[in-house]
């Protein structure tokens, strides 16, 4: 099950469903999410952000830049992550594949 921090949106929160979380975000300005394996893991998430990076409101509605800063910085480091396993699976493919052709040529040459 998939657990959806809400950073920046209309009611900044952790939500057990993708529309609830749909709800906060669609529409909102610079909105700011993501999705994690346990609701602890986005409790910590939301709770970090908060402490880190929030000014002196708790709506979420005014934050500073520095907040939408750290969450837009976030989104980067996890795309570049999600690219750098994409461009390593892709390797292991090319391997696996590599193998199974060198084993074919193998028996047939045998």
């Amino acid at each position: 099950m998939t657990w959806y921090a809400v950073f920046r949106g209309r009611k900044p929160g952790v939500y057990a469903e993708w529309s609830n979380c749909n709800e906060q975000v669609t529409g909102f300005p610079n909105n700011c999410y993501k999705g994690y394996q346990t609701r602890q893991e986005a409790m910590a998430a939301i709770q970090c952000y908060q402490e880190m990076c929030l000014g002196s409101t708790k709506d979420g509605l005014h934050e500073d830049d520095k907040a939408h800063k750290a969450c837009r910085e976030n989104k980067i480091r996890n795309e570049a992550q999600d690219r750098h396993k994409i461009k390593l699976l892709s390797y292991i493919v090319v391997i696996q594949f590599a193998i199974i052709v060198g084993l074919f040529v193998k028996m047939y040459a045998a």
